[in-house]
């Protein structure tokens, strides 16, 4: 499948807006694509939108049906979850201004290079203690010892996939 307009003299720019889940400035396997996410196409001074397209389920965008020439990806941060707010741009192709990218194109080039990576600025954290709760009543206290050090915690997501894993500490 191809964008509108896309023949095999044409360029072609996309790919892919993601979550970068771990933070560490690539795109993973298992780091979901960000959908609905707004995506513009400018010309080289960024100055004139040549075209505009909203991100898939998967996160891919496309841009098909160019001629030779010099053009801006800019994704609208106010379109990302939560209307970007506590998100910070990770992953950037030209490493330049953060959440836009400049793509010189030759005839029929086909440049799917232009992915963008969003982690969260603040990893949110889930934490806790396991413990050999003797009185069963759900709290720990000061004269309960038994913390259990070894333990494998799982967390999952809604949808039942496995997120991370943990294993507790001395201190459980």
């Amino acid at each position: 499948y191809a964008p509108a307009g896309q023949t095999p003299t044409t360029g072609l720019i996309g790919d892919t807006i993601f979550l970068d889940r771990n933070g560490n400035n690539a795109f993973d396997p298992g780091e979901p694509g960000l959908e609905g996410v707004t995506v513009r196409l400018y010309n080289a001074a960024g100055t004139i939108v040549l075209a505009t397209t909203v991100t898939d389920e998967n996160g891919n965008y496309y841009f098909g049906g160019l001629a030779v020439g010099t053009y801006v990806v800019k994704v609208d941060t106010a379109s990302l979850p939560n209307g970007g707010v506590g998100l910070t741009n990770t992953v950037d192709p030209d490493g330049g201004s953060a959440s836009q990218s400049t793509v010189a194109l030759a005839a029929g080039q086909v440049n799917l290079l232009q992915d963008f990576g969003y982690a969260a600025a603040t990893p949110n954290t889930i934490s806790g203690t396991i413990w050999n709760d003797v009185n069963a009543d759900g709290t720990l206290q000061g004269s309960e010892t038994g913390r259990l050090a070894g333990v494998t915690v799982a967390l999952y997501d809604a949808d039942g996939n496995l997120v991370a894993t943990a294993i507790t500490d001395a201190n459980g």
